[in-house]
């Protein structure tokens, strides 16, 4: 095929090739037709509380979460917030403070976004029938939609940024057709105008010349860093993602010997993920002072016998959809190019199912827990194969077009056919999910379950411990042991202020510490351990959202067996809803999370006996009065103070102090290693209140300005671009061999062709 003259950049693609504008567009109406007839029943209604799909709080919520120097996970931590905060704060201040459509717009929107990078991912290869056909594939496997299903926001995520981190990492290979200097086999490349010199041309020559070869190189780390940032900042998985894709690469490489080219994909891996961390770096700092526990944040392990088979991952059916055995069609069709396709595209087809087998293999091998702590959610990592599966099938079709164009009906014409047979049959399973228009998203969740809690924050604010599979938990968790994860909320059910934890539980660890015990049967006074933490309800859940006979039969996530019974067993602990998938138990000796007690009460943590151990109610202390009421994950709180002793249960206890009081700060003192304790010796107005230094807004500062000189260095050439050719149209043509002045005055001789503008 040709091009016109005017063109500047991609491959040509060849009339065997194309397709009309006309054609594509119809093709993509329809399929986003197909997937918002799917969706229809959420865009159009409430999103189910289910897994990560939490609502937001108001966006100035959000963006001060992030700035605050204080989070509320576990019993508080210092460690700083996740970017995912600031995005999504941001994207909802773009969207005027409307959070719940910005929650839909930031789930939703991932799908055409991850279809379009694998669109852009086959365009080197200069078949537009190949690029539609691999994002029709990618757009019809099962993984976003047991993503939405299971309410798995991070691998949505992941299934929209994958393609282009691929992208990037196969283009740094300099390997044909990703190479810009060539073009795919039975294409001819572009005729591009012939440069004009550049400023590598004069005096400065050698100077110029090394920074332009460094050049490119420096914008496609910082260009793939952002996205890994992005990633990151809702999935910190993602860096994982990025570290195999480069492996992948190396498993090719060796069968092709391409050791140079796969060099190149790591130093950009490498160099990426340097500049991710730069632009997360108070966050990354954070996960960094968790030490051993700094891996948790990948992900919290699940029980072996939860993990999905071989053949779920080969389908992508780590969920409800595309259990079907027509799900195998998509492996099948991608094996096509492995048989159809020769030299440059053969080799690719090579490196796409290396990177899906990569992939496929990570997710099986860390379902079975032999990666110890290190645990990503399978869906995260189907993802990128899914990609490369796409990719595959794609290349099929470019291989139909180039390779087998001269050769009579035979065999290969026939693997074509059964090929394109298999996709479509493979697509029928998510086709048939899409009819009741939920994705298999249940209607009723456990936040219905337990709204009756937040009224009960009048009685003094209180914290309720969540256990159950990190997948049945709507919120960041911990890892208790056994497959067991934990996580706390204040007054009721989380939002998403809970959604990103730190990486270390902190002073929060002492809860998992107390449940174990009592599965033990160290213990049967499990409430008394739990109240100076303020917890008032444990939950324990078993499925991602009640069972409704007729109506809904959620996804079950079974717990240790010694569990439940631990629970029962427990004297101070009382069951006040029992339902299908969820069991809460009251606390009878639950202490507000602030909480005042009388001149001459036991004080807990401290070295005096309690005399009223036993009494339901008050094991631990006596008397205790909640004080300073205040919103949740809130770093003031304010109120009357009697003489006595106020209890707060926030760490790090040093951070918070408490004036307003006469005479001054109240001293303090601690309580249970970790809580705070301070005396009040007169009555009056007081504030607790969180001292959070200038870390907090440097931190801040600091992240603001790497994000946006990123983007400046990313997008300055880009922006440059369209000026640099406005100027050239208005230049007159220099002659061959001619002269040119510049702008300062000097003269510069110039080699041109005849008609060639002068940039």
């Amino acid at each position: 095929g040709g091009t016109d003259a005017g063109a500047t950049s991609g491959p040509v693609v060849p009339a065997r090739g194309r397709l009309s504008g006309q054609v594509r567009l119809t093709v993509w109406l329809i399929a986003g037709a197909a997937v918002l007839l799917g969706s229809r029943g959420v865009l159009t209604g409430r999103l189910p509380v289910v897994g990560q799909f939490v609502p937001f709080p108001s966006w100035t919520a959000t963006l001060s979460q992030f700035a605050a120097g204080w989070h509320p996970s576990g019993v508080g931590t210092t460690a700083p917030a996740s970017p995912g905060l600031v995005l999504t704060g941001l994207v909802g201040t773009i969207l005027v403070g409307a959070m719940g459509l910005t929650q839909k717009v930031l789930i939703f929107a991932c799908i055409p976004v991850g279809v379009w990078g694998v669109v852009r991912l086959m365009r080197p290869f200069g078949s537009q029938r190949a690029g539609l056909v691999a994002g029709l594939a990618y757009l019809a496997v099962a993984v976003p939609y047991n993503a939405l299903a299971l309410g798995r926001w991070g691998a949505l995520v992941v299934y929209a940024g994958g393609p282009w981190v691929l992208a990037r990492l196969f283009r740094a290979t300099g390997s044909s057709p990703y190479d810009p200097g060539t073009a795919p086999s039975g294409t001819v490349p572009p005729t591009d105008p012939p440069s004009a010199p550049s400023e590598t041309s004069v005096s400065t020559e050698g100077r110029l010349t090394a920074w332009t070869l460094r050049h490119p190189r420096a914008r496609s780390a910082v260009a793939l860093g952002l996205i890994e940032a992005v990633l990151i900042a809702f999935v910190p998985a993602a860096a994982i993602v990025v570290v195999l894709a480069a492996l992948a690469l190396v498993v090719s490489s060796a069968l092709f010997r391409h050791g140079r080219s796969t060099q190149r994909a790591l130093s950009l891996a490498v160099a990426s993920t340097g500049v991710a961390a730069v632009i997360c770096l108070p966050w990354v700092i954070g996960v960094l002072s968790a030490g051993r526990g700094a891996i948790a944040v990948f992900g919290v392990p699940i029980p072996a016998s939860s993990a999905a088979s071989w053949s779920s991952l080969l389908r992508f059916a780590a969920g409800p959809i595309g259990g079907s055995p027509l799900s195998w069609g998509f492996a099948l069709a991608a094996v096509a190019p492995l048989i159809l396709a020769r030299g440059d595209r053969f080799r690719w087809a090579v490196r796409f199912w290396s990177t899906a087998l990569v992939f496929w293999l990570a997710a099986w091998v860390i379902g079975r827990g032999w990666t110890g702590s290190l645990a990503i959610d399978p869906l995260v990592l189907l993802g990128p194969a899914a990609a490369a599966v796409a990719a595959a099938i794609g290349l099929g079709v470019a291989a139909f077009e180039e390779d087998l164009l001269a050769a009579e009906f035979g065999w290969r014409q026939l693997v074509t056919v059964v090929a394109t047979v298999v996709v479509v049959l493979g697509a029928l399973p998510t086709a048939v999910s899409a009819l009741p228009g939920r994705w298999d998203l249940p209607f009723n969740d456990f936040s219905q379950s337990v709204a009756w809690m937040q009224p009960r924050a009048a009685d003094g604010a209180f914290r309720v411990l969540w256990l159950g599979d990190t997948h049945a938990i709507y919120q960041g968790s911990w890892a208790a042991g056994d497959g067991l994860a934990y996580a706390t909320s204040e007054n009721g059910g989380p939002d998403a202020r809970w959604l990103w934890n730190a990486a270390g539980p902190g002073p929060a660890a002492g809860l998992a510490s107390a449940v174990t015990l009592a599965r033990a049967g160290g213990t049967d006074q499990l409430g008394r351990l739990l109240a100076p933490a303020g917890v008032r309800y444990v939950a324990l859940l078993t499925s991602l959202a009640p069972e409704i006979s007729g109506e809904q039969s959620p996804t079950q996530y079974p717990v240790p067996a010694d569990l439940a019974p631990a629970l029962t067993r427990q004297l101070d602990l009382s069951p006040v809803l029992s339902g299908t998938g969820i069991t809460v138990y009251v606390n009878n000796d639950w202490l507000p999370q602030r909480a005042e007690l009388p001149t001459g009460a036991s004080v807990p943590g401290s070295s005096r006996p309690d005399p009223l151990a036993g009494r339901p109610g008050s094991g631990v202390v006596a008397g205790a009065v909640p004080v300073l009421a205040g919103p949740v994950a809130s770093r003031s709180y304010s109120g009357p103070l009697a003489p006595g002793t106020v209890l707060a249960a926030v760490a790090p206890a040093g951070r918070w102090s408490l004036t307003g009081t006469r005479g001054g700060p109240a001293p303090r003192a601690s309580s249970f290693g970790w809580a705070a304790r301070f005396r009040v010796t007169a009555a009056g107005p007081a504030t607790l209140r969180f001292d959070g230094g200038l870390v907090a807004p440097l931190s801040f500062a600091v992240s603001v300005v790497v994000w946006l000189a990123a983007l400046a260095l990313l997008m300055g050439r880009n922006l440059r671009r369209p000026w640099a050719r406005v100027r050239n149209r208005r230049r007159p043509p220099v002659e061959a061999g001619g002269d040119t002045d510049r702008s300062d005055g000097s003269h510069v001789a110039v080699e041109a062709t005849v008609g060639e503008p002068v940039p």
